[in-house]
């Protein structure tokens, strides 16, 4: 489990090129993780399978909880786009932002 710490203000759209369901490989996500801690016991409690038929479209908050799952049976496609600011957090620490050079 992991969270993305892109920015303080960003969504991810997840798009399914194929059927997802949760032998091949769903996004697991632990619903109300981006906004409050939670303990281990209640986090079971919460998690959710982004599963659906081709063609189906998500918006998450990816700062909450997710994982990949295990591919059983099967594979899945599909495309993650993330809508936030150009520069942020992320940009910065995969180096995509340099440190201008001057030159005198």
């Amino acid at each position: 489990m992991h969270r993305d710490y892109d920015d303080f203000k960003f969504l991810s759209l997840i798009i399914n090129w194929t059927d997802v369901t949760k032998e091949n490989g769903a996004t697991k996500f632990i619903c109300s993780s981006h906004a409050r801690l939670l303990n281990s016991h209640k986090q079971e409690e919460l998690i959710t399978y982004l599963t659906g038929p081709a063609g189906s479209v998500y918006l998450a908050d990816t700062y909450g909880l997710h994982s990949g799952t295990p591919v059983i049976r099967g594979y899945r496609v599909v495309t993650w786009a993330r809508y936030g600011r150009l520069i942020n957090a992320a940009t910065l620490q995969d180096k995509f932002m340099q440190t201008p050079i001057f030159n005198n």
